[in-house]
């Protein structure tokens, strides 16, 4: 079921990537670590390939990726969201740190995310997932046990608390909660969806994908079959 899961996404034209730098397609083996480099989806060039950012953040120090050095508080999460641009998450509250002025952007929230293509914040508190506009919040999703979200394009992926990484209510990844405070891979819209392929070429990927889910149904069914008579016989 767990690869079913992965070929139904791909049949919604998904793409699932690492949050690495370059990014790589998730196949179930190659889960990036944890470490203190954050990475960002941007959107994807001309060819196709993810563009991605990245900054680096030390225990009063952050980094990015033009190598802008921001002296921070080691207690709060960030995100550049632009060249000298900010977003602080701290004790509940949202500010935005722009050429050294300070913008509060939300007083009660219990975590936060940039999508860097549509440029839009988002917040999370009291078990929904809040799009911010200016003087009001907008409800976009509900979601229980969460510890970390992202939103890409308007895709949204979540880490729940217990490990589970989940886009839709599809289950993407299992990763241990004790080694995994943020998202190691997320979801986005595949680059053929944003460049409006034609329609044959459309059908035939959604076709691949059909045959090989119903073939992946097929195994399992024959698994559980064989297993059940095997059971028979020894009984």
């Amino acid at each position: 079921m767990f690869v079913l899961s992965l070929l139904f996404a791909g049949a919604r034209a998904l793409s699932i990537l690492t949050k690495t730098n370059p990014a790589s397609r998730y196949n179930l083996l190659n889960i990036p670590s944890e470490t203190n480099i954050h990475v960002n989806f941007q959107g994807y060039d001309t060819a196709g390939t993810p563009i991605m950012k990245t900054f680096t953040k030390f225990e009063e120090t952050l980094i990015d990726s033009d190598n802008n050095i921001h002296v921070v508080n080691q207690d709060c999460n960030f995100d550049v969201i632009a060249p000298k641009d900010l977003l602080m998450h701290c004790r509940g509250r949202l500010m935005r740190i722009r050429n050294r002025s300070v913008q509060l952007l939300d007083q009660f929230s219990d975590a936060f995310t940039f999508d860097h293509v549509q440029r839009l914040t988002y917040v999370y508190r009291q078990r929904n997932i809040y799009l911010l506009q200016p003087n009001r919040t907008l409800p976009s999703w509900c979601v229980d046990d969460l510890r970390d979200f992202n939103v890409a394009d308007g895709v949204l992926t979540i880490l729940h608390t217990n490990g589970t990484i989940t886009h839709n209510g599809t289950i993407l990844a299992r990763v241990d909660p004790a080694l995994y405070s943020r998202l190691p891979i997320f979801a986005t819209k595949d680059f053929r969806m944003k460049t409006l392929p034609c329609e044959e070429n459309s059908i035939n990927y959604v076709a691949v994908v059909v045959i090989v889910t119903i073939l992946v149904a097929v195994i399992e069914s024959c698994g559980r079959l064989l297993l059940l008579a095997k059971t028979k016989l020894a009984g």
